[in-house]
């Protein structure tokens, strides 16, 4: 993981790492634009998510396909934290990154938003698996994908 940026020795970013299990880490691969305007990594920096909020001001992902103005070579996906976030959030981000690996499967929402798109109500559900008790308890199948991704991790699961 490549740190560019303010803070990546926060205590958030720190505390979130420390409890993704071990096979899920190991085949993350990802940037990490922290306390950054993204708009050094994105033309679409300056766009509004669904529900009101400037990207400029809100943690989000970034795709290799929103730096279509980056040579293909320098696209790498990329967590983008502009302000100062909890390990929660940051737990967040990280499922977006995970589900960017091809897990474009469907999860129940564990709260309302996470009825905003199937991708938010993935990285809800795994926000629930990792600190349980934030949201409404994932269903025991959905548990138990989780569980077993913890243990080989997202790129061996079948």
């Amino acid at each position: 993981m490549n740190f560019i940026g303010n803070f990546q020795n926060s205590e958030a970013i720190q505390s979130a790492i420390s409890r993704i299990p071990e096979p899920i880490l190991k085949q993350i691969s990802c940037d990490w634009a922290i306390g950054r305007s993204p708009s050094v990594l994105s033309p679409y920096s300056d766009h509004l998510t669904r529900d009101g909020r400037p990207y400029s001001k809100t943690a989000h992902v970034l795709y290799e396909f929103h730096q279509d103005h980056l040579p293909l070579y320098k696209r790498n996906v990329t967590v983008v934290l502009p302000l100062e976030v909890g390990p929660k959030t940051v737990i967040h981000e990280i499922a977006h990154v995970i589900h960017g690996l091809g897990w474009w499967i469907g999860f129940n929402p564990v709260c309302d938003y996470a009825k905003t798109n199937y991708m938010e109500a993935f990285a809800c559900a795994f926000e629930e698996f990792i600190t349980p008790g934030t949201y409404d308890p994932i269903r025991a199948n959905e548990w138990l994908w989780f569980a077993r991704m913890a243990k080989v991790g997202p790129n061996e699961m079948p």
